[in-house]
């Protein structure tokens, strides 16, 4: 990509860096979910002794807080500060 098209599309995309946080518990909860998967194929919740496997419910329970941040927070701040941006940016604006 030459340096003319790289400017072009950063412009149009604009920076993409304040999202970088997203990646973090993003590739987290798409490991945990694999191991997760892995795990209760091999073995299950609970053992033939009908006890559950404490290990495998911390998992999960962690799986699943990850998920619903990701399902709501992680939306939610997008959208506050994309609105956030969008007020600051009509603010500046000369009126007219």
């Amino acid at each position: 990509m030459s340096g003319r098209a790289w400017s072009q599309a950063k412009r149009a995309f604009g920076s993409t860096k304040p999202l970088w946080w997203i990646a973090g518990p993003a590739l987290t909860y798409a490991v945990l979910r694999g191991v997760l998967a892995r795990a209760a194929e091999a073995g299950g919740l609970f053992t033939p002794t009908g006890t559950p496997s404490i290990g495998l419910l911390v998992l999960g329970l962690g799986v699943l807080a990850l998920r619903l941040l990701l399902l709501f927070v992680v939306p939610a701040v997008l959208v506050y500060r994309g609105v956030e941006h969008l007020l600051r940016r009509a603010m500046r604006a000369p009126p007219g």
